[in-house]
């Protein structure tokens, strides 16, 4: 009976510490979410729901395993729940990072000083039949491993692909709180959309605060 008390406080131990820590996760997920902000792990960067879908995961699988020990290691409905909001979560993570994964694939950082950079990172999105329906440039400001979405550039009409192709420049101004990207193109539009002729001059630009 002392052995099965013993256990069970262990268990509640264990409990209320992952809890805590998976509450610390839910805030870190929230701050993500509130600062359209991404993680960077291995020269990749995983937005807020792959980090809200690992953390419910974890969650329902400490759950699943707690009920199986409680239930004395039976099948029961409730446990039967559990396991299937494993399943579920588990598949929702794999297309979350799948789609992080794709989206940061192309990518290029710029050393601006000795703490700024940005990271530039370029998706292609296609259909059913993969033709081409967007393509773009998410733009970032680096902190450390945590890294927030400044801007975008929309390259669907102009899509010569700047990051893959290396087709841009970037300049900084001189208190550094700005970073102006000239992205390069051969032809404008798609016959619908055209520029003028003053403003068809083989570049566009923009200009992204840092800070």
């Amino acid at each position: 009976m002392a052995d099965a008390g013993k256990k069970a406080k262990v268990m509640e131990t264990f409990y209320f510490i992952f809890m805590t820590l998976l509450v610390l996760g839910f805030g870190f997920f929230a701050y993500c979410k509130l600062t359209d902000s991404s993680l960077r792990l291995f020269g990749r960067l995983f937005g807020c729901y792959s980090l809200g879908f690992f953390a419910v995961l974890l969650f329902f699988i400490v759950r699943s395993v707690m009920v199986f020990v409680r239930t004395g290691k039976k099948m029961n409905y409730r446990l039967f729940l559990d396991i299937s909001a494993v399943v579920i979560t588990l598949f929702c993570l794999i297309n979350s990072l799948a789609t992080d994964m794709k989206a940061s694939a192309a990518k290029d950082i710029l050393r601006l000083g000795d703490k700024s950079s940005v990271m530039l990172c370029e998706s292609v999105l296609t259909d059913d039949n993969d033709a081409v329906t967007e393509v773009r440039i998410d733009v970032y400001a680096m902190n450390g491993r945590l890294c927030r979405k400044i801007g975008e550039i929309d390259e669907t009409l102009f899509s010569v692909r700047c990051v893959e192709t290396d087709s841009y420049r970037y300049y900084i101004s001189e208190d550094g709180r700005q970073l102006t990207l000239e992205c390069l193109y051969g032809t404008y539009g798609s016959g619908t959309y055209t520029l003028t002729p003053q403003a068809d001059t083989g570049t566009l630009t923009y200009v992204f605060e840092i800070k």
